[in-house]
């Protein structure tokens, strides 16, 4: 009888722990799942407007509805004229704990032109490009 009492005990507090391990689970997977909805929309902020991503690093937050949640956007250059790499980390408060995730994308400058090649084509009398006469 003492051991099937133990053996309940120790079930039950086996079953106690997981419980409270998945609910503590399922709020941090809220959570990021919430920082990655806010890092999509601050990348889709980027790409609406190309020709103002320049290098260096900014800060913001995500407004009243998530105050608790920040950005820190690092746009850094390649090898690419073109390219710039965008580091972007969402952090949030969650209890006494301060937590963040990292995303990283590569997007188009358009306003830095592309090399020239060196050379340049000659229009035509009417048009632009270059052509064989006929």
């Amino acid at each position: 009888m003492i051991v099937a009492t133990i053996l309940l005990a120790v079930g039950a507090s086996a079953a106690l722990y997981t419980i409270s391990l998945s609910t503590r689970n399922t709020g941090l997977a809220a959570e990021r799942s919430i920082a990655a909805t806010l890092a999509q929309q601050r990348i889709a902020e980027i790409e609406a407007q190309p020709d103002q991503i320049t290098g260096g690093t900014q800060t913001g937050a995500f407004g009243d509805q998530y105050p608790q949640f920040s950005w820190e956007e690092t746009v850094d250059t390649t090898d690419f004229p073109t390219l710039m790499r965008v580091t972007l980390v969402v952090s949030w408060q969650a209890g006494s704990m301060k937590r963040s995730v990292q995303f990283v994308t590569y997007e188009s400058n358009v306003s830095t032109p592309p090399p020239s090649s060196g050379t340049t084509g000659t229009g035509g009398a009417a048009g632009s490009g270059t052509g064989t006469g006929g």
